[in-house]
């Protein structure tokens, strides 16, 4: 790997399990590792896969996946290798101790900038925020492969012990797939 940087993003899998009753606090008997989440007006029962993916090979270097319910930003620290010279993440990643844990490593910081609603965004920040963006968004090609190509738009197992190797195994297809191309 050239570990020029690495790319780190998170998408919402589909649970094998029927999601229960949307009442508070009511666990899935079946899957009870799985979790409701919501994108937009949506809701979805099932997992979130944090990825890292190397910048200047595409190959996926991490994957962990958890209920739907924990965050992006909670599994975002255990992805950072402290091998790789940049990391870029989206807004969702945006806090300041990460920028400083990451500026005390030596790596640079490639965190989109998240405006607040009392604080909008300086020119200088929007502009970085669109120059990071096309970087960035390569990590979005991985998932469109794994859920294209290898049918992942839903995990295959209930519990999370089993769906744990699920996006290991997909991850090493993926990367096999990608280093002959590098390869030749």
């Amino acid at each position: 790997m050239l570990k020029a940087g690495t790319l780190i993003d998170a998408t919402l899998v589909e649970a094998a399990a029927a999601p229960p009753p949307v009442r508070e606090g009511e666990v899935s008997t079946t899957d009870p590792e799985a979790g409701f989440t919501r994108r937009g007006r949506n809701s979805l029962f099932g997992l979130t896969a944090h990825v890292a993916v190397d910048l200047g090979s595409d190959l996926l270097r991490e994957a962990i996946p958890t209920g739907a319910e924990v965050g992006d930003s909670v599994v975002a620290d255990v992805l950072v290798q402290d091998d790789e010279a940049a990391v870029f993440m989206d807004r969702a990643y945006s806090s300041a101790p990460r920028r400083a844990a990451l500026a005390e490593a030596g790596i640079t910081d490639g965190i989109m900038r998240r405006a607040h609603a009392l604080r909008l965004l300086a020119l200088r920040q929007r502009w970085m925020n669109r120059a990071l963006a096309p970087i960035r968004a390569r990590v979005e090609r991985s998932f469109g492969t794994l859920r294209r190509s290898h049918g992942w738009r839903r995990v295959r197992h209930r519990g999370l012990a089993r769906n744990c190797a699920h996006p290991h195994l997909l991850c090493t297809a993926l990367n096999l797939h990608r280093a002959e191309r590098l390869i030749a």
